[in-house]
């Protein structure tokens, strides 16, 4: 995680109590697993199954959104390009949750200013370094 990250994380956890996280991933095992470990790590969780569902909560001030790249509805991508239009969302740190690599997803995650890929299966200690 770069510097410029590490500050906005430690300047929003300084203001609240508990980082505020969307996680948008369709699998509901895999959706109910990460709650439980990021709420076990003093996180507020708020999930949403589909694209839509997440640009739905857009309005609210996450400070961490957490992306499955292969949702029903669109590409993961496609939904962190879209909640970059948001004002409220230009600056949130956002990391790729998948199967995908950050290889592969290169170009995609520097245009939108992805700031990590995190490869499932995914542990608690891996969610708390982020």
């Amino acid at each position: 995680m770069d510097e410029e990250t590490v500050k906005v994380i430690e300047k929003t956890m300084s203001v609240r109590k508990s980082p505020s996280v969307l996680m948008v991933e369709d699998d509901s095992l895999i959706r109910l697993i990460h709650t439980i470990m990021l709420q076990d790590l003093q996180c507020e969780v708020e999930t949403a199954a589909t694209a839509q569902e997440a640009l739905d909560k857009a309005d609210h001030p996450y400070d961490l959104i957490l992306l499955d790249i292969g949702l029903p509805d669109m590409q993961g991508t496609e939904l962190a390009a879209k909640l970059r239009l948001h004002p409220r969302h230009q600056q949130t740190p956002m990391v790729f949750v998948t199967t995908f690599t950050a290889e592969a997803l290169g170009e995609a995650c520097e245009n939108l200013a992805i700031h990590q890929v995190i490869n499932k299966p995914v542990n608690k200690k891996r969610f708390k370094s982020v």
